[in-house]
Formats: structure tokens, sequence, C-alpha cells
């Protein structure tokens, strides 16, 4: 619709004097010239509006822009705060944030970058007290990890093995050519579990004499592999095998004149009643001494010919029932076992077999029989049983008697060792029982235990593997 330009807007003013009404104050506008000036006055209000509001925007933009600046900021300051963390000999830079907001959470990051300090200075020095001591140990001893290479080593391992300072570039084998170490470190990452003790014999150079060494390994489980540990006993061995030659010679050469000593003893025993009673006391005693001394002799070329067969390793092992072991044992005990007025009970598996050497065995059953007769009170009972399960067969001797004291315990199989010495040669003991079964034991690859009560009775286990 067109604007009329003939339209005027009138406006009145009141004018009074002391609250009196005295007259009017009268002005037109035209209608036109007015709704030019409303149209102008829109317009201002509606471009102002727009130019507040972009400005705000721009504003709001930039505090932003300023905000994530300054966060951007404080992140990475907090983050090299705590790689600094890291280097012990770095100090922590201290960060003060232009926003009041952010210094929480900057002392957060402050006080998780003093704990890291503290935790990685803790492990460093962890670390280097491992160190320390994995470099004093004299013994060859090497980590392998999961992929067959040797990742650490100390001195003595790289002396004995000649390993590089690049070890982990290639697998052990390449650095220990020896079939039988390799063996044993195979199966022992293999297992994941540790492995008994292995004695091989490693060839340092092809014209040298080989070191006998005794392997042990513990499996670290996934991703560290296995710790090996060398200990090399080859000094330990010569003196071993000399001291078994010594023995030997020895007991040979007392062998001759002492079994003529016997055979005149035992002469002048068949004149005694012409002699005084002195004289025929001194030669019973000189009878009972030179039969003990004759039987001494034979337990050292029994135990002589135990270890060289350990030496050569060769064994002539046959298959045999225990139970009928067992009953030859008792056998041969019989006139001791009939003497005491004891009885012998036996609890075999039935059909249980073990692969060994039947007269070895069988003497060292025989050993801790008379033994258990020894030191047993009359008219009591032993106890001897076999069982087995998958990996080995356990024969047992139990007895009812005195009892071996705790601190005796780890010496009894000790060559000539006696926990009642008075008592061993009233019975005739001589001193190398003990000991001859446990060698029986170690040449068959197996053990022997014990376990006694003061009062109660000893029981001994020989362990054969199957």
């Amino acid at each position: 619709m067109r604007n009329n330009p003939f339209k005027v807007l009138y406006i009145g003013l009141g004018i009074s004097l002391l609250l009196m009404l005295i007259g009017f104050l009268m002005s037109d506008v035209p209608h036109a010239q007015l709704s030019e000036a409303a149209a102008r006055s829109a317009r201002l209000v509606y471009f102002g509006a727009r130019g507040l509001f972009i400005l705000g925007f721009l504003g709001v933009l930039y505090t932003l822009y300023r905000f994530n600046k300054e966060f951007r900021n404080v992140s990475n300051k907090a983050s090299e705060s705590i790689q600094n963390a890291m280097v012990a000999s770095t100090a922590i830079p201290q960060i003060t944030p232009i926003c009041d907001a952010l210094k929480p959470m900057m002392r957060s990051y402050e006080k998780l970058a003093q704990n890291q300090r503290e935790k990685v200075d803790e492990f460093r020095m962890m670390m280097s007290r491992y160190e320390q001591i994995f470099a004093s140990i004299p013994d060859p001893v090497f980590m392998i990890n999961t992929a067959a290479k040797i990742q650490l080593a100390n001195k003595a391992a790289v002396q004995l093995f000649d390993l590089p300072s690049d070890l982990d570039t290639q697998v052990f084998s390449a650095y220990l050519r020896n079939s039988q170490i390799q063996t044993f470190i195979e199966g022992l990452l293999a297992s994941n579990a540790p492995m008994e003790a292995k004695e091989v014999q490693y060839f340092v150079h092809p014209n040298t004499e080989p070191l006998t060494l005794i392997l042990q390994g513990v499996a670290l489980g996934m991703p560290y592999g296995a710790l090996v540990a060398v200990n090399d006993v080859t000094r330990i061995r010569k003196m071993e095998k000399f001291q078994r030659q010594f023995v030997s010679n020895v007991s040979h050469e007392l062998k001759t004149p002492l079994t003529v000593l016997i055979s005149a003893t035992e002469n002048l025993q068949e004149d005694t009643e012409t002699m005084s009673d002195s004289a025929a006391h001194f030669v019973e005693v000189l009878a009972r001494n030179a039969h003990r001394m004759n039987a001494i002799i034979d337990d050292l070329l029994f135990l002589s010919r135990i270890e060289n067969t350990l030496d050569t390793q060769s064994l002539a092992k046959e298959n045999f029932r225990v139970e009928k072991l067992l009953k030859d044992a008792v056998q041969q005990c019989d006139t001791v076992i009939q003497n005491s007025h004891m009885h012998v009970q036996l609890d075999v598996a039935e059909g249980l077999m073990l692969n060994a050497v039947y007269s070895l065995v069988l003497q060292a059953v025989v050993n801790l029989l008379t033994n258990a007769v020894r030191y047993s009170a009359p008219e009591t009972s032993i106890l001897c049983s076999a069982q087995a399960d998958e990996h080995h067969i356990y024969l047992r001797v139990k007895d009812h008697g005195m009892g071996i004291p705790s601190e005796h315990l780890s010496h009894i199989f000790t060559r000539f060792y006696r926990v009642d010495k008075s008592r061993s040669r009233q019975t005739g003991g001589t001193g190398l029982g003990l000991a001859i079964v446990k060698h029986i034991c170690y040449v068959h690859g197996g053990r022997v235990s014990v376990q006694s009560k003061v009062g109660e009775g000893t029981e001994f286990e020989l362990i054969f593997p199957r």
C-alpha cells in the first residue's frame, strides 16, 4: 500500500504553571518522514545486533583458541616433566599455567612426575645391585630367552664359552657347540620347569682334556626364557679319581698280608687249650679285629669297583621282580635276624619290575637290613616295602629302633661316619655300609633319603628311575 504524502502526525504537549494548564504546544510531522526514520532505526538495530553477535562469536573462538593453546602447552610440559623424571640427573621443571583453572591439573602432573622419578631411581638402584651381584658370581651364569638366544652372561660364562659381545644376534647353539649342553637347554626351554642337574663333558679345544661341568637350570617363563648356571668340577673329579685309585691300590696291597694274618690267628685259635687264659684272650681279640679289618678292606674294594663303574658308565642291567629281590635280601640276613629274634614284613606292589644291576641293588638292601637289625631292639619288626609311580620305584626299609639324631642325618652316608662309634664296633660295622648304598643308587641315576626320629625308628628310601 502506497504512503499518502498528505498524511500528517500531530504531536501535542501540554504546558502547565503551578499545576495549572495554561496552554498547548502543537507540532506536526509528515507521515512519510516518520516512516523513513523508523526504517533507518530498524536497519541500525539489525546491523548492530548482527555485528555484536559476530564480535561475541569471534570472542568465544579466541577464548577457546587461547585455552586450547594453553592446555597443549601444559600437556607438553607435563609430558616433558614425566620424561625428564626418567633421567636421574635432570631436574623436573616447574610449570606456571596462565589459566588458574589449569593449576590443579599441573600440580597433579608434577606429583605424578615426582612419583615416577622416585620409582625410576629405586628401579635403577635395584638393577645396579643385581648387575653387581650377577657380575660377582664366580661360576658361569647366562640367561637364554625364548628365541633361544643368549640374552645375558657374566664374565665367567664369557670366558668359559668364548662368547662375543653381541650375544643376541644368533641362537645359543652357534656358541655352545656341545650336544649335551644343547640338549639340556632345549629341554629346559621346552619343559618350562626346573631340571635336575646334569654332568657333561665339554671340550674347550679339540686337543685338550675335557672339562667336567655340572649344569643347573631354572625356567623363568614367558617371555624371559631360562637361567643356566654352570659349575666346573673338573679338579674335584680328578681328585676323586685319584682318591679312588689310591684306596683301591692300598686295599689290594693290604689284602695279602691280612689274609696271612687271619690264617695265622686261626691256627693259633686251634691251640688255645694249651695257652694261658690271657694268651687265649689276646688271640681271640687278634682274630676278631683281623676279620673286622678284612671286612673293611672288602667294603673298600667293593666301593672302589662301584665308583669305577661310575666312570665307565657300563652297567649290566637286567629286568627283575622286586619281590624276589627283597626275599633274597631277607634270606641273606636270616642269621642275624633270627639271632635278634626279629621279624621282617614284606609289602610289595604286585608284578613290580626294576631295571638295574641285581647284585648291586641286592647289596644295598642287605646293608640297610643289617643296619636295621643292629640298631633295633630285639623282638621288634622291620618293614621292607616297594611301591612305584609313573617315573620312579621306591624301596623302603623301616625299623622301630633307637632312631638317629637330626644333627647326624646329613653325615651318615659319609665313609666311616658313625653315630654311635662304640656300638658300631661291638656289632661289627665297618662304617662303609651306607656309603656303599649311596653309590649304588647314584650309579643307577637314583638317590637315597632317610627319615628318623629318636626313640621311634628310622626309614631309608632307595629311589630308582623306571
